[in-house]
């Protein structure tokens, strides 16, 4: 517990990610780990409300993290979902600390994406059929081009794909720094400390393990091959960027050089 007698850094830190990166868990040890305030999954720091519910614009919710700042020692957003661009304009000149939350191996934060999606779809969400006509449509005569079948799988794999890494590498390109899921899990107190947060004494504190999208799928058997379809996909799609055409491995090297821990 911070005491009167210690001299608080007080941190306002923006923890964007397009998600399945283990937000949740982050969010949570944060809240456990010193006297903060810590939104997840919201554009509203102060309600707290889900996304879609009392939005605000970036720039009005990063005043409530400033605002409540002075009540505590970090104001934290996780996952709000913002543009990438849009927050780098706002905080710039301020103190406020800016992150990308990605993991390491963009595979398996696609992977988690496809069963999100593939779960949303078959239970009735209407934004995932959405999803899959418009890419049945756009993209189907080029997955069949490419050997692919045009099914449900094919197309939210592929939307699960461009999802994943066209948010990230607008997260590269805005972010300064990179906080990568695997070194969170591994060593949370160290990133907290390299990011400039404020945590409590209780060194021991650990990330606790939190809903996984591959879990709420994992009796369905039609999925079996869902990983060979991503391979095959990262073979003859590639991530527009403003250097040209680059692979997954592309991005993944440029995240790798702006990661907090070397």
């Amino acid at each position: 517990m911070i005491g009167p007698e210690q001299d608080l850094i007080m941190a306002v830190i923006i923890i964007e990610s397009v998600g399945f990166s283990a937000t949740h868990s982050v969010a949570e040890f944060f809240q456990m780990s010193g006297n903060n305030q810590v939104s997840h999954g919201t554009k509203n720091f102060k309600r707290k409300k889900p996304i879609g519910e009392h939005d605000l614009s970036f720039e009005n919710f990063h005043q409530q993290m400033i605002n409540e700042n002075d009540k505590c020692a970090n104001s934290i957003a996780v996952h709000s979902l913002f543009s990438p661009d849009v927050i780098t304009n706002v905080i710039d000149g301020t103190d406020t600390q800016f992150f990308s939350l990605m993991r390491k191996q963009q595979f398996k934060q696609i992977m988690s994406c496809f069963y999100w999606a593939i779960y949303g779809f078959v239970n009735g969400r209407e934004d995932f059929a959405q999803i899959f006509n418009m890419f049945q449509n756009k993209q189907g005569a080029l997955l069949k081009q490419k050997g692919l079948p045009v099914n449900m799988q094919s197309c939210l794999m592929l939307y699960a794909f461009d999802h994943v890494a066209t948010y990230n590498l607008r997260l590269l390109q805005h972010a300064p720094r990179v906080l990568f899921m695997e070194d969170f899990i591994a060593k949370p107190t160290l990133c907290a400390e390299l990011m400039g947060v404020t945590t409590s004494a209780n060194s021991q504190l650990k990330v606790n393990k939190g809903p996984s999208h591959r879990d709420k799928v994992k009796d369905f058997k039609f999925l079996s091959e869902s990983e060979e379809i991503l391979r095959k996909i990262l073979k003859h799609f590639l991530i527009k960027s403003e250097r040209g055409l680059i692979t997954l491995e592309d991005l993944e090297q440029i995240a790798e050089k702006k990661s907090i821990i070397r």
